[in-house]
């Protein structure tokens, strides 16, 4: 079997390199794009990491450890769904693609700033709320969480508004680089949600700032951010001890109880400390971080997992239907009482026989396969693949800041293959709208494409409405 699995990952690669070869020039810049992110996501996640489990599968959690035949089955199950993503993905896909031209105000847009830190202090003030009520993402009770629901629920999705701000205050940096109070809110924000990460518990909180500022550098500039990306990733491997660390320190046997920031300072201090202790050095707290890291990209013994379930596998849904997607975003807890809580990860877990005090992905492709079987991991592929290259054809030609920071916001904030059907479309509904309205008011008119691409010079990457121009790939001026 482990021929059969190493065949299918060398047909996953190759079928992966001729689609984004196909559908454009092979190009670093192209990373961002949701159907090629999708797909390094799906090559690494299901085919690269899992490589360890298949030859070293005593290193897997016991309830993981299907053999080779569930996980051949799983990433066969894999590549018939990515198949299904770039079918809908070519089915999108424009004949011509004109140039990208970023058009902006030469001089800055003082209003955009001024609505992306009244978006950080709503987003932060959140947050606040959240930790102060033992409410905030890791350091969060349990019990707490179940009274206080709605709450939790509202001031969690609130703070999303800080990433957007930080989104924002990027493509003003960008855009403006000589505007110099524009830079130092940017780096403040940063720090601050970096800060935040930290204390939250959650790689993902953290290291989405640093993808962040390298998606957007790369759409203004049009080459790849490689700093970015290559600090994103050495950041996993660097913080990934610390962050088992300090989930001990928060929620072992002697839990520090963080709802304040010193606290926080406090358990961050312990959790160092017991880190080093454990790792016995920095050589082995990176051999550590690596470890963990490549054991969390691991998605397919989770895909395994579902198949082996069978029919009872349909249990992680609850109450929640997929026919409920269009209207579940929109109607308040507080009206709707007996809305479904989307606890999948949870039920998944309990299922898998762990504590429940963490989430288990159950993956958007195994839960595909849970609502339709392989008709329904089919369909499921290719709706996704359908909306990412659809919304990817938004930044082509002639754009503006909103579109960029409206691709910046889905890309990172709901586009996440670990999470199921209903996570990932009712996250794409909810967000749609709020986006909407802040490009509306900070943007203004500027936000819609404001002429063919066909006027300007096609290897200007961006463009100011002043006139001058930034990222110009050859020695063409415009």
């Amino acid at each position: 079997m482990t021929a059969c699995f190493l065949l299918l990952l060398v047909g996953l690669l190759a079928l992966s390199f001729l689609y984004v070869q196909s559908s454009g020039k092979l190009d670093l810049a192209r990373l961002f794009e949701m159907p090629v992110f999708v797909t390094v996501l799906a090559v690494v996640n299901f085919g690269i990491a899992p490589l360890e489990a298949l030859l070293a599968p005593e290193r897997l959690e016991t309830n993981l450890q299907f053999g080779n035949r569930l996980l051949v089955a799983a990433l066969l199950l894999v590549m018939v769904g990515m198949i299904a993503f770039w079918a809908g993905c070519k089915f999108m896909e424009p004949r011509h693609k004109p140039p990208r031209i970023v058009r902006y105000r030469q001089k800055g847009d003082g209003r955009a700033v001024a609505i992306a830190v009244f978006l950080y202090i709503v987003g932060s003030a959140s947050k606040v709320y959240l930790l102060q009520n033992h409410l905030f993402s890791f350091t969060a009770s349990r019990d707490l969480l179940e009274e206080n629901l709605a709450n939790a629920q509202l001031f969690t999705w609130g703070s999303q508004f800080a990433t957007v701000a930080l989104m924002m205050l990027c493509i003003e940096k960008l855009t403006c680089p000589s505007a110099r109070l524009v830079r130092w809110i940017f780096w403040g924000v940063f720090c601050c949600e970096c800060f935040w990460g930290l204390i939250s518990g959650m790689k993902g909180a953290l290291l989405i700032n640093f993808v962040a500022v390298a998606l957007i550098s790369t759409i203004l500039n049009g080459k790849l951010a490689r700093k970015w990306v290559v600090a994103a990733l050495m950041g996993v491997v660097i913080i990934y001890p610390l962050s088992n660390s300090y989930r001990n320190v928060v929620r072992g046997e002697n839990a520090v109880e963080v709802t304040d920031f010193g606290a926080a300072a406090q358990a961050l201090s312990l959790a160092a400390a017991g880190g080093m202790q454990k790792t016995g050095g920095s050589s082995d707290w990176l051999q550590s971080g690596s470890d963990s890291t490549l054991n969390r990209l691991d998605l397919l013994p989770f895909v395994a997992a579902v198949i082996n379930l069978g029919d009872q596998a349909a249990e992680t849904h609850g109450d929640a239907r997929l026919w409920m997607i269009p209207y579940y975003p929109f109607v308040p807890r507080l009206i709707w009482h007996s809305k479904p809580i989307l606890e999948q990860g949870q039920r998944f877990t309990e299922m898998l026989g762990w504590s429940v005090e963490s989430s288990t992905p159950v993956t958007y492709p195994g839960d595909c396969y849970i609502y339709g079987g392989i008709a329904g991991v089919i369909g499921g592929m290719l709706l996704l693949g359908l909306f990412a290259q659809r919304w990817t054809n938004s930044l082509n030609g002639v754009i503006s800041k909103y579109h960029v920071l409206k691709y910046s916001v889905l890309l990172l904030l709901c586009l996440k293959i670990e999470v199921g059907v209903i996570d990932v479309w009712v996250g794409i509904l909810k967000i749609i709208p709020v986006i909407f309205v802040i490009g509306w008011v900070a943007y203004g008119p500027f936000r819609y494409k404001t002429g063919p691409a066909g006027r300007l010079a096609p290897v200007v990457a961006t463009q100011p409405l002043g006139g001058h121009t930034l990222g110009a790939r050859s020695g063409k001026k415009s």
